[in-house]
């Protein structure tokens, strides 16, 4: 199926960004590594109901992807961080909302993942949601889409479930992508091999809600030739092969009931983020040993809203390293920019508008 384009104009030159944030009201913002605001494009309408995701995905220094899961049909821009200005829109598939994005290091491919609600709704209320994924050309055209999982096929003694699409990651060759749920009774990640044209997902049922890789619950991210991933409670690192196969385990350095469910990675260094619900908190874990380190301590029990780092999404750039950190509370909404190797809070920026997705360039 084709995807219509579209060509907006330029803007003046700004300097470079460290990070980019996609805010709710539609937004993209930049900024540099002090924290300071460098550039901004509007890219959408403000999101209805605001939930994170990788909407952006980084393609060079230049320029990002971004995902509009506002517009109906959704819509993939491609910005230009110099001039600040959206080159092109490509249009999604119709029906589902993508707020998943991953570009093909081989190819430049754009793959999509989210989710299509049906008439069914979960004992929790919320809609037994269609999981799906879509791959784009470079040019934006969709080259094909796959059903990942349907819960008018998934047994189990909750049914139906919601397979809300939680996190993508795509291989470094391209022939394996990974797609993490999390709806109120879902969990787990598929594997899904990209075969000549076909996109083939893992051998399981998904009975009970879980994906073929079960350990999974949150992040993924591409490690060696698998993923590494976060595991919600008990809060864990794990690393895993499309098969299945447990390659590593890592303590994430929270209490053992926390709910881990993102982080960043840097080399041999991988950061926990806590929510700000759950009390918030940063960790660095040493992915060549065991050590796990808490660098910025959780909030007291019973304290309503975090004062210290805690969030939704989170960023990481090597030099430093410096993290970005999206931080929404029922009060205010902030970018943290945050030291990797003390903990520190180095800039704290207030944003109009929920940040649902933060990315690192370089």
């Amino acid at each position: 199926m084709g995807a219509g384009c579209e060509f907006g104009e330029t803007a003046d030159e700004s300097p470079p960004a460290a990070f980019v944030s996609l805010l709710a009201s539609g937004e993209l913002v930049g900024y540099s590594a002090s924290g300071d605001e460098v550039g901004r494009v509007k890219l959408g309408g403000q999101l209805v109901s605001p939930v994170s995701g990788a909407y952006i995905a980084v393609i060079d220094e230049r320029r990002v992807a971004v995902l509009d899961a506002e517009a109906r049909p959704n819509r993939l821009a491609l910005v230009d961080l110099e001039q600040w200005a959206v080159l092109r829109r490509s249009q999604l598939p119709s029906g589902s909302t993508f707020r998943n994005l991953a570009v093909g290091p081989r190819t430049g491919r754009f793959y999509v993942a989210g989710d299509r609600p049906t008439n069914q709704m979960t004992a929790f209320g919320s809609p037994a949601n269609v999981a799906v994924l879509a791959v784009l050309g470079q040019d934006g055209e969709v080259i094909r889409t796959a059903v990942l999982r349907d819960p008018e096929t998934t047994p189990g003694p909750v049914a139906p479930y919601d397979w809300s699409v939680y996190s993508i990651a795509v291989g470094e060759r391209e022939d394996w992508i990974y797609v993490s749920y999390h709806g109120p009774n879902t969990s787990g990640a598929d594997s899904i091999a990209n075969r000549g044209g076909r996109l083939v997902r893992c051998d399981s049922s998904g009975e009970g809600g879980v994906g073929c890789l079960q350990p999974v619950h949150g992040r993924v991210e591409i490690h060696g030739g698998g993923i590494l991933a976060s595991t919600g409670t008990p809060p864990r690192l794990v690393a895993l092969d499309a098969d299945a196969t447990l390659r590593d385990r890592w303590s994430s350095g929270f209490a053992t009931s926390a709910h881990l469910m993102e982080f960043a990675r840097v080399g041999n260094r991988a950061f926990g983020l806590e929510s700000c619900p759950k009390l918030g908190g940063l960790t660095s874990i040493d992915l060549d040993g065991d050590e796990a380190l808490v660098i910025a301590a959780p909030a007291p029990p019973g304290t309503t809203i975090p004062d210290g780092v805690c969030g939704e999404r989170i960023a990481a750039r090597s030099d430093g390293p410096l993290l970005a950190v999206a931080k929404t509370t029922d009060e205010q909404d902030f970018i943290l920019f945050v030291d990797g190797n003390t903990g520190e809070t180095r800039a704290s920026k207030q944003v109009a508008a929920p940040a649902v997705d933060v990315a690192a360039l370089g």
